[in-house]
């Protein structure tokens, strides 16, 4: 079942339309960063997206981004990041990250 689904039937802190953000969100990161050409560029982009995010779960008292899904979002926004060029194994997300 998917999360847009769940939200719908189950009345969890967010809605379809919080995940249908979150997957906005996600999309410009993956998109945007295709334009960053050096690090501080990804860097840039990292931490939009990032604070985008914390945004958006603050905004479903934290229900949307739990801790199992938040590490799969840091996952995917490093290997993003490396494979456009970040130099890291280092989580760059972390400085920017609400708790």
């Amino acid at each position: 079942m998917s999360c847009r689904v769940l939200a719908l039937n189950f009345g969890c802190g967010y809605s379809a339309s919080d995940v249908d953000r979150c997957n906005t969100v996600i999309g410009r990161f993956l998109g945007e960063r295709q334009g960053c050409i050096d690090e501080p560029a990804i860097f840039d982009a990292v931490k939009f997206v990032v604070k985008q995010l914390n945004k958006l779960n603050g905004s479903c008292d934290g229900c949307l981004i739990e801790t199992d899904h938040r590490a799969d979002l840091c996952e995917l926004i490093l290997t993003a990041s490396k494979e456009r060029g970040l130099a890291t194994d280092e989580d760059v997300t972390e400085r920017w990250r609400a708790c």
